[in-house]
């Protein structure tokens, strides 16, 4: 068991499961079983009672670590140095001690911070299927070209990756990052989210009694243990999970073609409207939707991008908003998916749109690829 002294305690409010929330109190200890609380009233919790543990009056460190890993099971860490080899990836978060996971549990590595250009691009990058892993290469003028083949090892400032079995060096400070191939199994199941300040999510699925004060210890999916300075989380929460969009009914829908029509304006969207394909879902241009967004959601991910079937068309304007605010929006005219990560904390609507680009509508069609709502 982890006791923390009156020095490592912090300040929480705590949200049961009973609808009850308990602040302000101290979190005074973790166990992989249950919390220990004081404060107004001094008391034992089990986990199984628990939504979340989350700080008051703290905020994120306003400098954040560059580089970012992604796991197979969505757990994004922030960190100042990383390194891998065919085994092995050793990451060195801000703050905490350095650890060292699987490399197959890796989803990519991004090497350098993002940017309005360049964020759609990696993102829509990531959500692509693909077979083997990808190097993605920075040109000057922003634009990102993935290049695929094996990447081998990372030391240092210098990627060495295989291209069709011919090993080159690669320099760390031309490249966005790397894009692993997707794992062959899929993750174990998360059963609590922790966020720390330093803008890192980890998905846990279950915490570890920790005999050193000050610090929480938990597994990650691939049983890697990672231990992080109490002092230094924003919150845990148990409600970790996902929600695809193509699994949820529209509150809303509808579509407006470019020409007129005579159909009533519900079977035109029966007709016309967008379709679910597995986890993506295919929109034509003037189609909107709005979906409701139930509590505990976080972020909106995904990409989009030009459906690959359609012969001709021209431009197509796609606008993401939640509440009424645009939150992201893209024109896209080549097949290039673009990408999303979109806060929706505290939102109670999302709205998609599909605008033609005022050429008209004929043959204007997108795919959404996995648009999906995390916690």
């Amino acid at each position: 068991m982890f006791t923390s002294s009156a020095a490592h305690a912090i300040d929480v409010e705590v949200e049961l499961t009973s609808g009850e929330t308990l602040t302000p109190c101290q979190l005074e200890s973790v166990t992989s079983s249950a919390i220990k609380i004081s404060g107004a009233e001094n008391r034992t919790i089990e986990l199984k009672e628990l939504i979340a543990i989350r700080r008051i009056d703290v905020r994120p460190f306003s400098q954040r670590p560059k580089l970012t890993a992604v796991l197979a099971d969505s757990s994004e860490i922030r960190m100042d140095e990383v390194s891998f080899d065919d085994r092995n990836a050793t990451l060195n978060p801000a703050s905490k001690a350095p650890l060292t996971i699987p490399v197959k549990s890796l989803r990519s590595l991004r090497l350098r911070s993002g940017d309005p250009v360049s964020d759609p691009q990696w993102l829509g990058l990531l959500d692509k299927e693909q077979r083997g892993d990808v190097m993605v290469i920075r040109r000057n003028n922003g634009q990102l070209d993935p290049v695929a083949g094996v990447a081998l090892s990372l030391s240092g400032e210098t990627l060495k990756f295989s291209l069709s079995g011919r090993e080159i060096d690669a320099p760390v400070n031309k490249l966005e990052g790397v894009i692993f191939r997707p794992p062959t199994e899929a993750p174990k199941r998360a059963s609590v989210q922790i966020e720390d300040r330093n803008g890192s999510r980890y998905y846990a699925r279950s915490l570890q009694s920790n005999s050193d004060e000050g610090r929480l210890s938990f597994l990650l999916s691939d049983d890697s243990k990672v231990s992080l300075p109490l002092k230094n989380i924003l919150s845990i929460q148990w409600s970790s999970g996902q929600a695809t969009l193509a699994s949820l009914a529209a509150a809303q829908s509808n579509i407006n073609p470019t020409v007129p029509s005579a159909l009533d304006g519900a079977l035109m969207n029966q007709w016309f409207g967008a379709k679910a394909s597995g986890a993506d879902l295919i929109a034509a241009a003037n189609w909107t939707a709005e979906y409701r967004v139930e509590p505990g959601f976080l972020t909106l991910s995904g990409s989009v991008q030009r459906w690959q079937q359609t012969e001709a068309g021209g431009k197509v304007f796609v606008r993401i908003s939640t509440d009424g605010n645009v939150q992201w929006e893209q024109t896209l005219q080549l097949d290039e998916a673009k990408g999303f990560r979109i806060p929706i904390a505290g939102a109670k609507r999302l709205r998609l749109e599909v605008l033609d680009g005022d050429d008209g509508d004929a043959g204007d069609m997108v795919r959404f690829i996995k648009p999906r709502l995390l916690k």
